[in-house]
């Protein structure tokens, strides 16, 4: 058996402001749109935002079992798009040093946490 990656799915208290952060943030785009999600793609990444039932904030990462992801970028880019998550309104922890490279978390408008790590 062969498991491939397949799309994440994002459930966001606003759509529009979902897709506009992912876009001005990371540089995703729409792929497709319809009632009640939007699909954004971003080279062969997929994520596809669907409105919540309960709008409120994500729980704070390690506080109740969830799942995080990490998205990984080349080191020379990963200062520039620190920069473009904060001016997108995203919650950004100090850029740190590790063994493979650099790293940061950050968290959507949501406060759907991710990691960006530098290879």
């Amino acid at each position: 058996m062969q498991i491939r990656r397949g799309e994440t799915n994002l459930y966001v208290s606003d759509l529009e402001r979902s897709a506009a952060f992912y876009e001005a943030a990371l540089g995703f785009e729409v792929a497709e749109s319809g009632e009640g999600y939007r699909k954004l793609s971003q080279g062969s990444l997929v994520l596809t935002l669907f409105p919540s039932l309960n709008p409120g904030p994500a729980p704070t990462p390690g506080m109740v079992p969830h799942m995080s992801c990490d998205l990984v970028v080349d080191d020379a880019a990963i200062e520039a798009i620190a920069e473009r998550l904060e001016t997108a309104g995203a919650e950004v922890t100090p850029l740190k040093s590790w063994a493979q490279g650099r790293h940061l978390m950050f968290r959507d408008p949501d406060g759907i946490g991710w990691e960006l790590l530098s290879r």
